[in-house]
């Protein structure tokens, strides 16, 4: 039991990091990514690599964190 609780935790916590990034990480007009620039003054086209591995955890796990249903891939 005690398992499960530690790996909903940090799923959820996995989940609130991702969203973070995906939100400092999105795309500037002229298409670079703000985050990265802002960040790492680094002139990165966007969906840089963090935005993209953001993009791949939100859509993994988002509904698993939020329902508390168990997502099998």
């Amino acid at each position: 039991m005690m398992a499960s609780t530690i790996d909903r935790q940090a799923l959820v916590r996995l989940v609130a990091a991702a969203s973070e990034v995906a939100h400092a990480h999105s795309a500037r007009p002229d298409g670079l990514c703000a985050g990265c620039l802002t960040e790492r003054s680094r002139l990165a086209p966007s969906p840089c690599a963090q935005a993209q591995w953001a993009r791949s955890v939100l859509d993994r796990y988002r509904v698993g964190a939020v329902t508390g249903a168990t997502v099998a891939r």
